[in-house]
């Protein structure tokens, strides 16, 4: 069975920006999710059944400010879970893509969330995993309000678009963390 590839890496921050050593986590992380599912789908279309759940998140689905490496591995790993579900159609193979909006967790401590949003818990992100493998849906949205908000929201002009983020406080959600969280996440992540 191929191994895996890893998704960790170690690299000293006096050696390299932190902006480069970011971008190379999240392309490390896109490899991975290219690697994984082409592991899966050789391991499953004998098979004829199976599902391959990749998590994203809904950064993957609309661009937020101070996000832009972020959002940009997200529109990736949505768009591989598109491309790879297509390539597996009649197969006997699903692919479900997982996009939760902030989870409470580490990572989402840090993070700003609109008011009318609520906080997504990994136990709803556990459970909609679940949901996308039993039912077989190619999209998981959590909270699930945002499966009828997102799309509608992306139908409108770019600048629109732009204009009701600034009035609705999502533009903050990547662009200005509390920090409080989100420091102590960031710091746990490299390792020198």
């Amino acid at each position: 069975m191929p191994k895996a590839p890893q998704s960790i890496f170690r690299i000293t921050l006096r050696s390299v920006p932190k902006s480069v050593m970011r971008v190379e986590g999240y392309l490390n992380k896109i490899n991975d999710s290219v690697g994984l599912d082409e592991i899966a789908m050789h391991k499953l279309k004998p098979l004829r059944r199976g599902q391959i759940v990749n998590i994203a998140s809904q950064a993957g689905k609309t661009g937020f400010p101070g996000g832009a490496t972020y959002c940009a591995t997200k529109f990736a790993v949505v768009g591989l879970s598109e491309a790879v579900r297509n390539e597996l159609h009649g197969t006997g193979v699903g692919v479900t893509c997982v996009m939760p909006g902030v989870v409470d967790t580490r990572l989402g401590a840090g993070l700003s969330q609109p008011g009318f949003v609520e906080l997504v818990t990994p136990q709803e992100v556990a459970d909609g995993i679940v949901r996308g493998i039993v039912e077989d849906r190619p999209e998981i949205w959590l909270p699930k309000m945002t499966r009828a908000m997102i799309p509608v929201i992306q139908l409108l002009p770019a600048k629109v678009r732009d204009r009701l983020s600034r009035a609705l406080g999502t533009d903050k959600t990547l662009g200005a963390p509390t920090r409080e969280g989100g420091a102590e996440y960031e710091l746990s992540r490299i390792h020198i």
